[in-house]
């Protein structure tokens, strides 16, 4: 399921296949070759990145900025300036929260998480070019009401600076036996469901 990074306003799965199929044919830039698409975050977009980037060709070139255990906050220390490297980046999916929730549940994290989200936002909002795709985790029985907590926060962000933005749910994965990770069999169904967005 798509959502918007605002509530009161429903968009349907058509609506993301629409901006990430046409980009080409969109974007201002001179285009030839495939749709560079980054991918940030933590472990699940680790064992994400191993099927997403096949599932993607040709149509897409995909590259991984992640690291295991990496939270939102972590990321955000570790690169103080930016969080989008350099690059003619057509798409940039995310996929962060999961440690963030972890680390604390309270008011003062979730502050801490919405507002590296708004920056985050603010940032690809500077591209009118590049669209910014949320990965919403799984549910995870190991860690009750995490995906309501990251797509709570994602809908909380301004409207206005949300701009090019997406929340994109996972359909159901199977998991391993950590009740956190996808099973190779869930990576590749969450690839798959992912790649399937991008084509026209």
């Amino acid at each position: 399921m798509v959502r918007p990074m605002s509530s009161g306003t429903v968009f349907a799965v058509a609506l993301l296949v629409l901006v990430l199929g046409a980009l080409a044919a969109g974007s201002s830039r001179p285009r030839s070759g495939p749709l560079r698409v980054l991918l940030l975050g933590d472990s699940l977009a680790v064992g994400l990145s191993r099927t997403l980037r096949a599932e993607l060709l040709p149509r897409a070139e995909l590259t991984t900025l992640a690291r295991e255990g990496e939270s939102l906050e972590g990321y955000r220390r570790a690169h103080p300036r930016e969080f989008i490297p350099p690059g003619r980046w057509d798409a940039v999916l995310v996929s962060f929260g999961v440690n963030d929730f972890a680390a604390g549940r309270g008011s003062t994290a979730r502050e801490s998480f919405a507002a590296n989200v708004t920056a985050l936002h603010w940032e690809a909002g500077q591209d009118r070019d590049l669209r910014l795709v949320w990965l919403v985790p799984p549910e995870m029985p190991a860690l009750p009401g995490c995906q309501g907590w990251v797509r709570r926060t994602l809908a909380g962000v301004d409207p206005t600076i949300a701009g090019h933005a997406f929340a994109l749910e996972p359909p159901a994965l199977e998991l391993s036996p950590d009740r956190i990770h996808p099973t190779p069999l869930g990576y590749q169904r969450w690839a798959e469901w992912i790649a399937e967005r991008f084509r026209p």
